[in-house]
């Protein structure tokens, strides 16, 4: 963003400088226009050639609020893929993103750089190009009321699916394992996954993270092998990101990852609430908990309900404010327990609590310190704010469902995965939607 600007005060200022030729010459008024619009590029420059990606302590933040997200529009995964060509597709894509700082290398200088990924029908990862957002307005819209999302520009296909895990990910060969987190943190790409449900004795512990590098040619080197920690899997087993170095430093010895795990269930397996813990992959064994909310009345999240579903968390400090910020499903309605009714998002076996409301949630990084201080317990956080997505989020899938937070720090961009968001473009296997804001 800064980089941009230094560009256009240039190009401002050497325009100043051409324009009128040899008349600007006794223009002195120009003149001084010019060399201040020069010295002001080249500061803007300077603090672009910055290392802006990891803001140091430089003094007291305040509080990231939503009204500091400017909302940009939304595009869709690409189209036209197939498993035949491909090796996978994005049709009913798995519930977990990250955002490639170095995708697309080679793509256009649009202010959107980097790629998304995300894995796709068949649990294969899929990368695209992040491309300008477009919003959709009232011209779009159809007769049912919902929007055309056809008209959602469509990122590019980089290259084929991939099993970054190179298979370690399938533990348990009888059961279903799901993708939960991934995030890029230099050159590694860390990821996690679960089973889709178990209250098995024998499962209580199992490896569910690890880290890889891409080779050249497009294949996986495993640089940290799959590994457990000492807190249940369908507590941790979930959303990955990395808190500030300076932040970790200071207060988590250095335990820069960030992990947590909210699933639906009714075993008490899981957290009923967007539980956090900070941990180093290097030492999964000594995690710390920021955040927990056990299975009973006295330490659940606020209202919770069975059908929250939490997929994302980033941690976001633009050097004079920051907050953590979680994307996920909150749940409005009664809570049921069987085959979907008539009118439920959802006709399969299981919880139903329609209905539902896309949301996030920005968390003061001063209250997870008092849980280390001892001054909260790890259940009493509550959202400084939160933001309602319900207007964004295209229609008719009235589950809602997220997918995980991309963070871009250099342009402040935030992109939350809508599962199926791009139904219009396949009637019968939606695409994901990609929504894109800036921080102001």
């Amino acid at each position: 963003m800064l980089a941009i600007s230094a560009e256009n005060a240039g190009k401002r200022s050497h325009h100043l400088i051409t324009e009128r030729g040899t008349t600007m010459r006794g223009d002195r008024g120009l003149i001084v226009r010019a060399v201040v619009l020069l010295a002001w590029a080249s500061v803007v420059a300077g603090c672009a050639a910055q290392d802006v990606t990891a803001p140091t302590e430089t003094g007291k933040r305040e509080l990231l609020k939503w009204s500091d997200f400017e909302y940009l529009g939304a595009f869709s995964a690409p189209r036209r893929v197939s498993t035949r060509q491909y090796g996978d597709r994005y049709g009913y894509s798995k519930d977990t993103m990250c955002w490639n700082p170095k995708g697309d290398p080679a793509g256009e200088k649009d202010g959107f750089p980097g790629s998304i990924m995300i894995p796709g029908h068949d649990g294969l990862v899929g990368e695209f190009s992040v491309v300008p957002p477009k919003t959709l307005t009232d011209e779009h819209k159809q007769k049912d009321g919902t929007y055309d999302t056809r008209k959602l520009p469509a990122g590019k296909q980089l290259g084929k699916f991939t099993d970054p895990t190179s298979g370690k990910k399938n533990v348990f060969p009888k059961r279903a394992e799901n993708w939960r987190g991934m995030w890029w943190d230099g050159d590694l790409l860390h990821m996690s996954w679960s089973l889709w449900y178990h209250v098995d004795s024998e499962v209580k512990n199992y490896p569910h993270k690890m880290a890889a590098k891409r080779k050249p040619d497009g294949t996986w080197q495993t640089v940290i092998e799959p590994y457990s920690m000492k807190i249940r899997p369908h507590r941790c087993a979930g959303y990955i990101t990395t808190a500030p170095k300076w932040w970790a430093d200071k207060h988590l010895g250095g335990r820069r990852f960030l992990t947590g795990f909210n699933v639906a269930q009714g075993t008490g397996a899981s957290n009923c609430g967007p539980g956090l813990y900070a941990y180093d992959p290097k030492k999964p064994d000594d995690a710390i908990t920021l955040m927990e909310f056990p299975h009973s009345k006295a330490t659940r999240d606020e209202m919770w309900r069975p059908c929250d579903a939490w997929r994302g968390v980033v941690f976001i400090d633009t050097g004079a404010k920051y907050a953590v910020m979680f994307c996920g499903r909150k749940s409005l309605g009664e809570v049921y327990y069987g085959v979907g009714r008539p009118g439920d998002a959802s006709g399969s076996k299981g919880y139903h609590c329609d209905p539902y409301r896309p949301e996030v949630r920005l968390y003061d990084p001063e209250a997870l310190l008092k849980v280390l201080k001892g001054e909260l317990k790890p259940h009493q956080p509550r959202p400084a704010e939160t933001g309602d997505l319900t207007k964004l989020w295209f229609q008719p899938d009235r589950a809602f469902l997220t997918a995980g937070i991309g963070y871009d720090p250099v342009n402040r961009l935030v992109y939350i995965a809508q599962l199926r968001g791009d139904r219009d473009s396949n009637r019968y296997e939606a695409l994901p939607a990609i929504h894109v804001w800036r921080i102001r």
